[in-house]
């Protein structure tokens, strides 16, 4: 489709987008056309900017310009990047074919005088094409023995042949109905009566929960004034629901849940792991739902070996999803080769070449049980479904079906609502997702038997295998530069500081710190320079890639790049930034070939291909742009190269999910999503608060609130700071800080009370294990110390329980469970047969506090930030407003990453970022002891509270003091007049109220 079809078809509605094929000069005008017709005249050095999506974060309604807007980003996507743009504008500038309608006139484009009619049309032709609805390819099915051709499929690299018993007729699908984007209203009788539904099937005690939490819990309205009383939640676009930890908000979603599908509307929810997914699913089913699990392929083994955990087999739902029979396997004749499971040949089946028994892996063929099969029903079921349930991981990267199309697109078209419990945590996973960071090691390693197996196959099958081939040449000239790099930097003779490469570094940033320090001449940036981008002169690199540092040098001198000869250090610096050159273009091609490419094994493309091409169309783009970066990482005696990659503003996809499709009036046109979670609000954390206005609260029972007032809280100086030591120092202080609270823990086991202990690893965990056993050695108590340990440890270690069996704590006999913060802080309700939590006593041994400076804090912190502080603030659309986003992103990673030795150097707002966030975290492990059952089973003694850590508090008046920052973030905030203070109460007054009476919490640091 290029204009003049556009042109002559009168009754065009839409159009497929990998059918446009407009001309590199008109892809510009459509560009500036959009920016002429939306109102930006000037500013054309940043028209790009246009197409980041980043109006949907700012603008506080939309209509059909924002809809063109979107169209442009599907048609115009390349032209997002600021390098890109600047060369297709300077190539528009020069109208080479005298073909343009715009003409530079200063800092904007005019049309030019005296254009023909066919020109003038353009505008106008642009403005359809913009209009119209865009829509994706579909694709045409090549199914398998459909023919008297041998098909196979290959396992190992072996063909095997493969014959059906009798001919096989693939199902066709029909796609659902469309969602009619209906705001969804329920009325709190009608959720009140779903939780009785509930227990009726599956409370198989009389224990009741469901039904008393939904009965007694009150669901109040915010607004600008006191929270009132509702009978009907309304929920539209985003609708933000918070409750105090324990409030019942996933009880509450169950209960939605089941009204919505009654009145046949689609539920998604989102679940934090694949064992929640599974329970999950269960539930659903016994309720004789119709519920699809959505779990991810890639890591398909590992979530069997969690699920057979100790057990000969897989039972029930586990064993239907995870180890479904293929058809395909049945028929295999040689002996001791089988199907693997989550590698079933669903759409790998391949001909036989005419003559000899090798599979042409040209083409591929679809199994003609698809959609029949145990394996492939799923995704035949999902498009039946009431609830899917998934998690973020699987929503932004699963691909469905035949066709491929993403889990992401099905729920912007056929999800009426997105039910987000622990909305904060969520948002931080997804940016971690569209941030991804990949082993350069790991590729090559995962990778290697595929170039070795090449070379096995004779000459005439190797000249047959073109993709292969090709792939060997890009395999080993990446290998080639990651090898040298690496090399460089463990020969100390790459010219930059360790610490330097072990933040994220490009070609690029490398040239400008050079730059900047006047280490390197103008003459030599300005042409290192020349090789970044896509129009690199590749063959020139690779020559410069392969002299060496004397070739080097004479080359540099020949083409008056240097006068005299560099010394050894800058040449160093010059053979580093272009081997690092090198590998970046390199990995851009490799990563361009294996895109898609079905000829090649998954192997090639699992890492490195994932770009989220069709989410980019709709998410807004991070704050900075695409980041694509390299990281030296150092684990102890292992060390590797990573790639640092950024597709998108990751939260934006939960935060804007409504908007990120519009129609063409600027109407929404994506799901409803609904976020729950106790501790979203939070004021100051960049990463973990929601600045999305609170719709509703949910307020629990009076008992429970009161219960959890009465929890004693202490800081409990041993005289040991964890937090904050040298890696060397943090093990052995550890032991020190157990050694010195010995006679605390004994008196809480004395009390027969059970003791939740928080670290900040599993490193830690199995320290102060050993510690305490070593401690506990001649008590009674010896064997009642337990520690958490990954579900891919194997080893039958004693006193050890795995990731996916933290719920069963409480059928144990263990008094003490000691584990790593992140991994306990939500979604575990360790309870015993009362419902009230496992726990009497909980022990902070360190600040549960991720590393401030790990590269993916940082992206979840610069995202939140830029979401916080511009969403939803303008009317129109501001490119200046733009500049300042990615300014502003720029700036603070820049800060995060090197600017600040201490925490008690941080400015204010990141000091109270970090304190608030750290509350966050031990406000939800806290959560864990604020299970409460019914008021006749509750527990007769009140919750204990112990900071251990003595950097909980600071000796000196500028340190960073934690808990005195805490109980006055929480005073000013319970004391803040209108909707925040009501909110605030709300959700931490209970906590707020034990807090500030504990003991040595508050004050100077007493010893």
């Amino acid at each position: 489709m290029n204009l003049k079809d556009l042109e002559l078809d009168k009754n065009i509605k839409s159009i497929i987008l990998d059918e446009i094929d407009f001309y590199e000069n008109e892809k510009v005008e459509i560009l500036i056309y959009l920016a002429k017709y939306i109102g930006i005249i000037e500013d054309i050095d940043k028209y790009y900017l246009l197409l980041g999506g980043r109006e949907l974060i700012t603008k506080l309604s939309f209509d059909n310009s924002d809809y063109m807007i979107e169209n442009a980003r599907k048609i115009l996507k390349t032209l997002n990047q600021k390098k890109v743009y600047n060369e297709a504008i300077q190539e528009y500038d020069e109208d080479i074919e005298g073909t343009n309608i715009y003409v530079k006139k200063g800092n904007q484009y005019v049309i030019k005088e005296n254009l023909s009619n066919q020109l003038k049309m353009k505008e106008k032709l642009y403005h359809k094409l913009l209009n119209l609805e865009i829509k994706n390819k579909e694709k045409k099915n090549k199914y398998a023995f459909g023919d008297d051709s041998r098909y196979g499929i290959s396992i190992n690299e072996i063909p095997i042949e493969i014959e059906l018993l009798a001919k096989e007729s693939p199902i066709k699908i029909n796609m659902p109905p469309k969602r009619k984007n209906k705001n969804l209203k329920v009325k709190i009788d009608e959720i009140k009566k779903s939780a009785q539904e509930l227990d009726d099937v599956l409370s198989k005690d009389k224990n009741r929960y469901r039904e008393h939490i939904i009965k007694n819990n009150k669901f109040k309205k915010v607004d600008n004034r006191k929270p009132s009383d509702i009978e009907a939640l309304e929920l539209k676009g985003i609708t933000n629901i918070v409750g105090q930890v324990g409030s019942g908000k996933s009880t509450f979603a169950d209960a939605l849940t089941n009204c919505l599908t009654k009145e046949k509307k689609r539920v998604m929810i989102i679940c934090s792991s694949v064992n929640n997914i599974f329970e999950k699913y269960r539930e659903y089913e016994s309720l004789g739902k119709n519920v699809v699990p959505m779990i991810g392929t890639s890591m398909w083994q590992s979530h069997i070996e969690k699920a057979i955990d100790g057990k000969d087999y897989l039972k029930g739902n586990e064993s239907k999803i995870l180890t479904p029979a293929c058809p395909l396997g049945g028929l295999i004749k040689e002996s001791g080769i089988s199907i693997r499971y989550g590698e079933e040949p669903c759409k790998k089946i391949y001909k036989f070449y005419e003559n000899g028994n090798t599979l042409n892996k040209f083409t591929r063929y679809i199994c003609p049980y698809y959609y029949k099969c145990p394996r492939t029903k799923i995704y035949k079921d999902i498009f039946e479904a009431d609830i899917i349930i998934t998690t973020s991981a699987g929503l932004s990267s699963m691909n469905i079906g035949i066709s491929s199309m993403s889990l992401f697109q099905f729920a912007l078209d056929y999800i009426d609502l997105i039910i987000i419990d622990e909305a904060e945590s969520e948002l931080n996973k997804l940016d971690q997702i569209f941030a991804p960071i990949i082993s350069c090691d790991e590729y090559v390693t995962s990778n290697g038997n595929l170039i070795g197996e090449y070379y096995c196959h004779s000459i005439e099958d190797r000249l047959l295998q073109t993709e292969n081939s090709k792939y060997k040449d890009y395999y080993f000239e990446l290998e080639k530069a990651f090898y040298q790099i690496y090399e460089h930097i463990k020969s100390n003779t790459q010219g930059f500081s360790i610490s330097q490469l072990k933040n994220p570094f490009s070609a690029r940033s490398l040239i400008y710190s050079k730059k900047s320090e006047k280490l390197l001449s103008e003459n030599i940036i300005k042409y290192l320079n020349e090789f970044i981008g896509k129009n690199t002169d590749k063959f020139m690199l690779k020559n410069m890639f392969d002299m060496s540092s004397k070739e080097l040098g004479r080359y540099l001198k020949k083409n008056n790049l240097i006068k005299i000869n560099l010394e050894k250090e800058k040449m160093n610096m010059i053979i580093f930034i272009i081997a690092v050159l090198y590998f970046e273009y390199n990995y851009r091609e490799i990563s361009n070939f294996v895109q898609g490419n079905e000829k090649l094994p998954l192997s090639t493309s699992t890492i490195l291909s994932q770009r989220f091409e069709f989410q980019q169309r709709y998410i807004p783009m991070d704050p900075r742009g695409n980041i694509f970066k390299l990281q030296y990482k150092e684990d102890g005696n292992k060390s590797d190269l990573l790639i640092v990659k950024q597709f998108a503003l990751g939260r934006s996809m939960y935060i804007k999910f409504p908007y990120l499709k519009l129609d063409s009036s600027g109407n929404s046109a994506g799901p409803n999503v609904l976020f729950l979670s106790g501790s979203s609000f939070a004021p100051g954390s960049f990463s973990n608060h929601i600045n999305e206005k609170v719709d509703y609260i949910l307020e629990a029972e009076n008992y429970k609130t009161e219960f959890i007032s009465n929890s004693y809280f202490e800081f409990y100086d041993c005289g040991i700071n964890v937090s904050g030591s040298t890696e060397l120092e943090r093990n052995s202080n550890l032991k020190k800080l157990v050694t010195n609270c010995k006679e605390l823990i004994l008196d809480k086991l004395y009390e027969n009370k059970k003791i939740l202990m928080i670290v900040n690893s599993y490193d830690d965990a199995e320290n102060v294990y050993k510690k305490l056993d070593f401690l506990l050695k001649d008590t009674e108590f010896n064997e009642w110390v337990s520690y958490l340990v990954p579900d891919r440890n194997n080893d039958n270690v004693q006193n050890a329980i795995k990731y996916s069996d933290i719920c069963d704590f409480d059928k144990t006999n263990y008094k003490i469970f000691i584990a790593p913060a992140i991994l306990i802080e939500r979604g575990h309700n360790i309870v015993d047969i009362y419902g009230n939590s496992s726990f009497d006593v909980l022990m902070y041994l360190t600040r549960p506090m991720s590393n401030p400076r790990d590269y993916t804090n940082h992206i979840c912190k610069v995202n939140g930030y830029i979401m916080s502080k511009y969403s939803n603030t303008a009317d129109y659309i501001n490119l200046e407003q733009f500049t300042q986003m990615m300014s502003e992103g720029y700036k603070m990673h820049n800060e995060l990453e090197f600017k600040y030795a201490k925490l008690s150097d941080l400015p204010e707002d990141y000091q109270m970022d970090i304190m608030v966030t750290l509350f966050t975290m031990i406000l939800q492990i806290f959560g864990r002891l604020c299970r409460v059952g019914s008021k006749e089973n509750i527990k007769k003694e009140p919750l204990e509270v112990y900071f251990l850590d003595s950097s909980f508090k600071s000796e000196s008046e500028n340190g960073f003091d934690f808990l005195n920052m805490l109980v006055d973030y929480l005073e000013k905030l319970m004391n803040t007049e209108g909707y925040i203070g009501e909110i605030s109460k709300s959700l931490y007054m209970p906590f707020n109220q034990s807090l500030k009476k504990g003991k040595n919490i508050y004050g100077t640091k007493k010893r």
